[in-house]
């Protein structure tokens, strides 16, 4: 448990798994069922941390093993060998810090914390676990907020369409859960307001991403409802109009249904 491991050894050991994990052998090393502990024990103390630079070097090497796996599967297994969910805890960490008042001191944190989970997020079986209003709102929470940077923002952008879209390997309960849970913690408003801040201080990447996940939104039921009232849809024509690219292609689609 936390505390019962030296701070610089825990930042050590993650710094150690986040860059050997680059390597391909060190991944199918630890694909050998008796390296299979190491895992879940990786998640453990991402758990049990409340050090912010502990959290971004676990949360770092998570995210390399989630991103490089040759068996998501066999990873997805790993993680949850000690009875956690690993998407859960990253989700909660991430709404708890966005709750407390210096967040600039976790920013690489909250990074590290995005990018886990948009990576955990690539793989099927973890996609079930994001559709949690808890989780969901702690993802809204880094693009509410501004003390985050266009890249963790990017991150949880990336996280949210990968649970809200809609993929042959997932079911509809799934992903109409996370549009669902992203109307009803107000995403429909959040990402109007962020796309109309294009040309202020909002990124291209954060800007064609805000699109898609609104254009996921409008999916849902409620979504459509609110985008039809009617200051929202004078926004959504006003951003339509000084849009373009790929982000105007997901606008489109936004009048269309």
């Amino acid at each position: 448990e936390d505390g019962e491991i030296d701070v610089d050894a825990a930042i050590a050991v993650g710094n150690f798994f986040e860059t050997m994990l680059d390597h391909a052998l060190m991944q199918k090393r630890l694909q050998k069922e008796k390296h299979q502990q190491l895992i879940p024990c990786l998640v453990e103390i991402l758990k049990g941390t409340e050090n912010s630079t502990v959290t971004e070097a676990f949360a770092g090497a998570l995210s390399v093993l989630a991103l490089k796996t040759a068996d998501a599967e066999q990873f997805y297994n790993s993680c949850s060998l000690f009875k956690r969910d690993v998407v859960e805890v990253a989700g909660t960490m991430l709404l708890r810090s966005s709750k407390e008042r210096d967040k600039a001191a976790g920013a690489a944190a909250r990074e590290a914390l995005t990018r886990l989970l948009a990576n955990l997020l690539l793989h099927p079986r973890f996609r079930k676990h994001v559709a949690k209003d808890d989780i969901i709102g702690g993802l809204l929470s880094v693009l509410a907020g501004e003390s985050d940077s266009a890249v963790t923002q990017a991150n949880a952008l990336a996280a949210l369409m990968n649970g809200a879209v809609q993929h042959a390997d997932t079911p509809e309960s799934v992903y109409g859960a996370v549009r669902s849970s992203l109307v009803k913690q107000g995403a429909v408003s959040l990402l109007l307001i962020l796309l109309g801040m294009k040309g202020a201080n909002l990124g291209a990447e954060v800007y064609t991403r805000s699109a898609g996940l609104l254009a996921r939104c409008a999916l849902d039921k409620e979504g459509r409802k609110k985008l039809c009232e009617a200051h929202a849809f004078e926004l959504l024509v006003d951003v339509m109009s000084a849009a373009n690219g790929p982000a105007l292609g997901h606008l489109i689609r936004i009048v269309a249904v």
